[in-house]
């Protein structure tokens, strides 16, 4: 009787299992560099714009991370907004950016109007991006980055007193908090907008120069001036409380990330597999594949032995 040598080959069990082993192990390779990326979004989490970058804010330890490049054309961006787990951008010239997770730079939307200097803050609630222009509030079309003002006659925020918004930051329940900044006097002012009449609405003096950044996050509002500083306000009077010095010099703006996000992981026969990230590990789906892999090597080396 003879034997095909490349028979036994091809039947050998070390074979097979080796083979299994290397199909393993590009499985895992595969899967890491779908999920390597500059921009790791994480859920309920404070992110920021300096210098034509965003950063995550650890407000524990007073830090900043960066994460994504955002540069935009004329001027860097002026504030951040996030519409589930798309986050948005806009600079003083009405350039609209969008950022999405597994991107590791922010791509524009809508180019820059050399002629316009007005925007100033920005935030989303319900699929709509709400612009703080010099003097009134405006809606924003995400698709094309069209500005319309955000109810009829809503052609100014009602003060009349030269104020001029600095940024913005909707809390969990829908109220819209605003930075508010007059002419001569150089403390910030913390109030309120209404989005449907654009009526501004004062609660006090922050006591702190130059706020151009405020967010809410958990159920605190965090705020930052033109140096960095981090600070809470007090959401009746306005007051601010010191957190940290110098968290991220040149800060124009911030938003924090949604409680609950979905993010894109992989691509399979053209289709995008997606992520659900909690506020505990938004890295939980990526790495419960990656430990599953690893377990299946693992138990098919001590086979092979």
């Amino acid at each position: 009787m003879t034997t095909n040598i490349k028979d036994m080959a091809n039947n050998n069990p070390a074979k097979s299992i080796s083979n299994s082993i290397a199909a393993l192990v590009l499985g895992v390779a595969s899967l890491a560099a779908v999920n390597v990326h500059a921009y790791d979004l994480q859920a309920n989490t404070i992110y920021a714009q300096a210098e034509h970058a965003v950063y995550a804010i650890d407000v524990e330890a007073g830090s900043a991370k960066k994460v994504a490049d955002a540069v935009a054309t004329l001027s860097g961006l002026q504030d951040l907004a996030f519409d589930g787990s798309s986050m948005y951008g806009v600079n003083k010239h009405w350039q609209l950016m969008k950022l999405e997770p597994l991107d590791s730079a922010a791509t524009s939307v809508k180019d820059a109007e050399s002629f316009s200097l007005q925007f100033e803050g920005l935030e989303a609630r319900g699929g709509v991006l709400y612009a703080a222009e010099r003097n009134s509030m405006l809606v924003i079309d995400q698709a094309t980055g069209d500005t319309d003002y955000v109810c009829d006659g809503c052609v100014g925020y009602g003060l009349g007193a030269g104020e001029m918004v600095t940024d913005l930051a909707f809390t969990e329940t829908g109220t819209l908090y605003a930075s508010v900044q007059f002419s001569g006097i150089p403390y910030t002012y913390l109030g309120t907008i209404d989005v449907a009449t654009g009526v501004l609405n004062l609660i006090g003096n922050t006591g702190v120069e130059n706020i151009v950044a405020i967010t809410v996050k958990d159920a605190v509002i965090y705020a930052m001036d033109k140096l960095g500083d981090l600070y809470t306000l007090n959401d009746v009077s306005g007051f601010a409380t010191d957190v940290a010095t110098g968290v991220l010099p040149g800060v124009t703006g911030m938003a924090t990330s949604p409680r609950s996000i979905v993010i894109p992981v992989a691509e399979q026969d053209g289709q995008s597999t997606e992520q659900s990230a909690a506020e505990e590990g938004s890295g939980a789906g990526s790495m419960t594949w990656l430990a599953m892999l690893l377990a299946g090597l693992v138990s098919l080396l001590r086979r092979s032995r």
